[in-house]
């Protein structure tokens, strides 16, 4: 069972991917760590290219491991600074069987990019991404009959997202 933690740039997706890892003992990957591609200012050239990137190292993990944690998006910032969203067969592909979007304050989200990057990043553009990973999470969970837990991370316990994952 692939699971995939989605959310904005900052929302805490690796810390909460680590928190299940250790708890479950399932394997976490980041999307940015199977695509094999470091990206400094989260701006990507070809997003299209490293989707399919991304599916070809799923999937040989997968022969390895029967239930992973994939750390990612639903949506980008492009090469124009532009938000492109994630097209649903790119999570068809990656064989998601349960989403968990994580969100919170965009205060917060800002403090916490801030701190990991040494970067301010504009509030809205924030907002915006985040609303837009909710969308395409919502499309995304709707289009392929997969579970949708919306998770404020400040708000919710380990326990709702286990209890989640388990059932």
């Amino acid at each position: 069972m692939n699971i995939l933690v989605a959310g904005v740039y900052g929302v805490g997706k690796t810390f909460i991917s680590e928190l299940i890892k250790n708890t479950l003992q399932i394997p976490a990957f980041t999307a940015s760590q199977l695509i094999k591609h470091s990206v400094k200012n989260k701006s990507i050239k070809d997003i299209r290219k490293n989707q399919s990137e991304l599916i070809n190292a799923v999937l040989e993990i997968n022969k390895k491991y029967r239930n992973i944690i994939i750390d990612g998006h639903f949506c980008l910032i492009n090469s124009k600074k532009e938000i492109e969203v994630i097209d649903v067969d790119v999570f068809q592909a990656l064989n998601i069987k349960k989403i968990i979007l994580l969100y919170d304050d965009v205060i917060k989200i800002e403090e916490r990019l801030l701190y990991r990057d040494g970067t301010a990043f504009n509030i809205e553009l924030i907002e915006k991404i985040q609303k837009k990973e909710a969308e395409q999470a919502q499309l995304v969970s709707k289009e392929l009959g997969i579970p949708l837990l919306n998770y404020h991370v400040t708000n919710q316990t380990i326990e709702e997202l286990i209890q989640f994952i388990v059932i």
